[in-house]
C-alpha cells in the first residue's frame, strides 16, 4: 500500500452507490432491498471516506463501516468524520484478506475501484465477504474493468508502464506518461488505428495525476468478461442482479432484439452486447443466490417509487401543454431529449419546480393531470405512457428514482445551513463539492465562499461576511467584463444583488440541510 501512502487516491462520491438508489433498482427487478433509513453499509476500499461520509450524513440512523489498507487515507477519513460531527460511521485500517464480520451483518456492500486492481486471492476474498456478510435481502455493488474494451486500453497501459518503469518518483512517472501520450498522438496516422490511439491518448492525458498513477500505471489491472464475473460471483453464493451505472452506452432496442436471436441466456446476451460496444467498465449489483430477480426491469413498479429530475424546454421557460408538438428538453449536463405527450410535458414542468425535491410517481401523475385541467384519476393508457417515459428517462440518467424522501432543503430558509461535508470541502479548496444527492458539483468562487458561511446566520450577516472576505482579499469579485472590483461600495452593491441568486443556486444544487 506504499503507492497509496505516497500518492493519496483522491476519489470522490460515487453517484450510483447510495442505498436509496440501489434499493430502487432492486425494486424495479422485483426484489425488496433493506430500507435505507436504518441500513448497515460496508465499503471495501473506502479511501478517505469521500463516498461514505455524505451517505452517513444523509442517513443518520444507518450505520456505516469503511475499511482500507492505506493508513494515511483512513486517518483522513476519521478526521473528516469528526470535523463534521458524524458518529454513525467508522473507518478501519484492514486488509480485505483479513477482514472478519458476522454473517449477514451488512445490508449494502460497496467495492468501487478495487476488484480489478488487486491480486486474485484478494478478489476471491472480496466476493466471499459479499457472499457471507450480505443480509438476506442485501445488495452488493462491485465495479471492475471489462473486456473486450480493455484489450486496447490495456495495451496503452502496458506502453505507459514500459516507458516509465525506470522512474521511481510518482510525479516523474506521471509527467513522462503524459509526454509519451502527446508524442504518440502526434505520430499516429489518420487511419482507424491512429484515430483510436489519438482518442485514447486524449482521454488518458486528461485524467488527474493521482488517477493516472493508480489506474494506468498500477502494478495490477485485471479486466474481466461479464460472463466470467457472473460465474465467479455464483461460486461465492451470489447472483447477478443488474448494473447500477445508468450512463453507459447501450445497444439500441432493435439491436438488442437481434442479439437475442443469438442466445436467450441473459448473461450471454450481455456478453454479445459488450463485444458489440467494446465495453470497458461495469458497476454490477449482486444479491444472495437464492433470490431470483426479474431479468428485465418491471416498468410498472416505478409507480411505487419517488421521482426527481431537472430538465427545461430549450426554447423557453414553459412548454405548451395543450399541444402534442415535440419539444426539446435539456438537462444541466447538456443531455437532450424530446417529449410531445401533454402529460409528459406537464410532469417535466412539475419536476422542474420541485427540484431538487422528489415526489411519489402517483403524485407526479395526478399533479400533471391537474395542470392539464383534468381532475379525475386518469386512465391506464395515459398512466402507462408516463410510466414508460419516466423509465426511459431514468435509464438515460435524466431522472432519478429513490425509495424514500430526501433530507436536504428544497427551499431557501431565512437562516440557511449548508451540509457539513460541503462546507468542509469548500473550506479545503477541493475542486468539486459533494451535494446531498451524492453528485460532485463544481461551484463558482462566490457560491463556494458563501457556502462556507452557511451556518444558520441570516442574510444580513451573510452579506457582512462576504464583504469582509472581499476586503481581506479572500474573495475576488469581477465585473461583467471580467475586471476585478476594487471599490468597497461597488463590491457591496454587487454582493447585495447576487446574494439571493447564489443562495438559490446552492439550494438547487442540494447543498443545504433541511
Amino acid at each position: 500500500m506504499e503507492r497509496y501512502d505516497r500518492v493519496p487516491y483522491r476519489g470522490g462520491a460515487i453517484h450510483d452507490t447510495p442505498p436509496n438508489q440501489i434499493a430502487a433498482i432492486a425494486w424495479l427487478h422485483s426484489l425488496s432491498a433493506p430500507p435505507p433509513r436504518r441500513c448497515r453499509v460496508l465499503e471495501l476500499g473506502c479511501g478517505r471516506g469521500s463516498n461514505l461520509l455524505p451517505m452517513a450524513w444523509s442517513l443518520p440512523e444507518a450505520r456505516f463501516v469503511g475499511i482500507d489498507t492505506a493508513a494515511t487515507q483512513v486517518d483522513e477519513a476519521r478526521d473528516r468524520a469528526a470535523e463534521v460531527g458524524l458518529d454513525n460511521v467508522a473507518f478501519q485500517v484492514a486488509d480485505i484478506l483479513d477482514f472478519e464480520a458476522a454473517e449477514r451483518s451488512f445490508d449494502y456492500i460497496i467495492a468501487h475501484g478495487v476488484l480489478s486492481w488487486v491480486p486474485r486471492e484478494v478478489q476471491d476474498a472480496l466476493l466471499r465477504i459479499c457472499g457471507r456478510c450480505l443480509s438476506d435481502d442485501g445488495v452488493a455493488y462491485v465495479s471492475y474493468n471489462t473486456l473486450p474494451g480493455w484489450h486496447f486500453r490495456g495495451g496503452m497501459r502496458d506502453l505507459l508502464r514500459f516507458h516509465t518503469e525506470a522512474r521511481d518518483n510518482p510525479e516523474a512517472q506521471v509527467r513522462e506518461a503524459r509526454s509519451l501520450l502527446d508524442l504518440y498522438a502526434e505520430l499516429s496516422g489518420d487511419d482507424p488505428y491512429g484515430r483510436l490511439v489519438q482518442r485514447e491518448a486524449e482521454l488518458v492525458r486528461g485524467l488527474p495525476a493521482w488517477y493516472l498513477f493508480h489506474d494506468q500505471l498500477a502494478d495490477l489491472n485485471h479486466p474481466l468478461y461479464i460472463r466470467e464475473f457472473v460465474r465467479w460471483a455464483e461460486e461465492a453464493g451470489l447472483r447477478y442482479l443488474t448494473d447500477a451505472e445508468r450512463e453507459f452506452k447501450r445497444a439500441r432496442p432493435e439491436v438488442r432484439e437481434r442479439l437475442r436471436t443469438l442466445s436467450e441466456d441473459r448473461v450471454r446476451m450481455m456478453q454479445y452486447e459488450d463485444f458489440l460496444l467494446n465495453r470497458s467498465f461495469r458497476c454490477s449489483l449482486l444479491v444472495r443466490a437464492p433470490r431470483t430477480p426479474a431479468p428485465e426491469p418491471q416498468h410498472e413498479r416505478i409507480r411505487d417509487l419517488r421521482v426527481s429530475g431537472l430538465t427545461r424546454p430549450e426554447d423557453g421557460p414553459l412548454a405548451d401543454l395543450s399541444s402534442t408538438a415535440m419539444v426539446g428538453y435539456t438537462t444541466p449536463e447538456k443531455k437532450r431529449f424530446q417529449a410531445g405527450a401533454p402529460v409528459v410535458k406537464a410532469a417535466l414542468q412539475v419536476l422542474f419546480e420541485l427540484w431538487p425535491g422528489s415526489t411519489p410517481f402517483e403524485s407526479l401523475y395526478l399533479e400533471a393531470r391537474r395542470r392539464l385541467g383534468r381532475t379525475d384519476e386518469g386512465d391506464d393508457e395515459e398512466r402507462n405512457l408516463l410510466t414508460n417515459s419516466v423509465f426511459e428517462g431514468f435509464r438515460a440518467a435524466f431522472f432519478q428514482l429513490t425509495v424514500q424522501p430526501e433530507r436536504y432543503a428544497t427551499e431557501t430558509s431565512e437562516r440557511p445551513v449548508a451540509i457539513p461535508l460541503a462546507r468542509l470541502q469548500a473550506a479545503s479548496a477541493e475542486p468539486r463539492i459533494t451535494n446531498a444527492m451524492h453528485s460532485e458539483i463544481k461551484l463558482g468562487a462566490l457560491s463556494r465562499r458563501l457556502l462556507m458561511h452557511l451556518d444558520g446566520r441570516d442574510r444580513a450577516a451573510l452579506l457582512d461576511a462576504l464583504i469582509r472576505d472581499h476586503g481581506s482579499g479572500g474573495l475576488i469579485i469581477r465585473t461583467q467584463d471580467g475586471e476585478p472590483v476594487v471599490a468597497p461600495e461597488v463590491a457591496q452593491a454587487l454582493l447585495e444583488e447576487a446574494l439571493d441568486q447564489h443562495l438559490e443556486i446552492l439550494t438547487r444544487f442540494a447543498m443545504l440541510a433541511s
